[in-house]
C-alpha cells in the first residue's frame, strides 16, 4: 500500500471509532436515558440511577472518542497538510483545545453518576437530587461550550478536503455547512436560549452528519490513487 493510501486508510479507521461511538454515547445513550427533559431534580435522579450502567457506558465510549478524536486530527493533518500546512495546523489546535474540556465534561458526568448513588456523599434525599441536578447542569454547560470546537474544526477540514479531492467536494461542502450549524447552536443557546429549539432540528445537524459520516466511510472505502485524490471521475 502506498504512503498516500496508508494515510487514508489510517485517518478513515479512527474516523469510523469517532462516529460509532459518538452515534454511541451522544445519540442512543440520551435516546435510552433521557436526563434532559426530567421534571424535577427527583425525577432526574431517579433517571440517573436507573440508567447508571448504560450511562457509565456512554462515559467510556466518550473517553474513546475524545482519544479517536486527537489521533484523527493528526492523522487528516498528516494526509491533507500539502493542501495547505498552516491550515491543517490550525485544525489540530481547534481540536487539542476542544478535547481536554470533552474530558473535563465527562469528569462531571462521573461526579453526577457518584452523587447519584443511595447515601451519596452522605446528603439528604433532597439535597443529593439538588446536587446531582447540579452537576448535571455543570456538565451539559461543558458540552456546549465544546461543541463549539467541534463545529470550528470543521471548517479548515473541509478547506483542505476540498483542494485535495480526498473526497467528493460535496461532502466538504457538508462539513463547512455543519461548522455553520454547530456555531449558530452555541450562540443561539447561549444568547437566546428561549430559541434553542429553532435549531437544533434536523437543519442544523444534518450537514455535518451527513458531511462527517461520508467522509469517514470514504476514506475507509474508497479507492486512493497514488496522487491523493480518489480514483474515478472527481466532483
Amino acid at each position: 500500500m502506498n504512503p498516500v493510501a496508508a494515510q487514508t486508510r489510517l485517518a478513515g479507521v479512527l474516523y469510523a471509532v469517532v462516529i460509532a461511538t459518538g452515534l454511541f454515547s451522544l445519540a442512543y445513550v440520551p435516546a435510552q436515558v433521557p436526563l434532559g427533559d426530567a421534571a424535577s431534580a427527583q425525577e432526574l435522579l431517579a433517571r440517573v440511577r436507573a440508567g447508571e450502567t448504560l450511562l457509565r457506558w456512554g462515559v467510556a465510549a466518550d473517553l474513546v472518542q475524545q482519544v479517536a478524536y486527537a489521533l484523527l486530527a493528526l492523522a487528516l493533518a498528516r494526509r491533507l497538510r500539502d493542501a495547505g500546512p498552516e491550515l491543517a495546523r490550525v485544525m489540530v489546535v481547534l481540536v487539542v483545545v476542544g478535547v481536554p474540556m470533552a474530558l473535563l465534561s465527562l469528569t462531571g458526568r462521573l461526579e453526577l453518576l457518584a452523587l447519584a448513588q443511595p447515601g451519596g456523599m452522605g446528603l439528604s434525599p433532597d439535597a443529593q437530587a439538588g446536587a446531582v441536578a447540579s452537576a448535571w447542569r455543570t456538565a451539559r454547560a461543558g458540552m456546549q461550550v465544546v461543541q463549539l470546537f467541534w463545529g470550528l474544526w470543521l471548517a479548515p477540514l473541509a478547506v483542505l478536503l476540498w483542494r485535495t479531492r480526498a473526497v467528493p467536494r460535496v461532502l466538504a461542502l457538508c462539513l463547512a455547512l455543519g461548522c455553520a450549524g454547530y456555531v449558530l447552536r452555541v450562540f443561539v443557546g447561549v444568547l437566546a436560549p428561549q430559541s434553542i429549539d429553532l435549531v437544533t432540528g434536523w437543519a442544523t445537524l444534518l450537514p455535518a452528519s451527513v458531511g462527517e459520516i461520508g467522509t469517514g466511510l470514504w476514506l475507509l472505502l474508497a479507492p486512493v490513487s497514488r496522487r491523493g485524490g480518489r480514483s474515478g471521475v472527481s466532483f
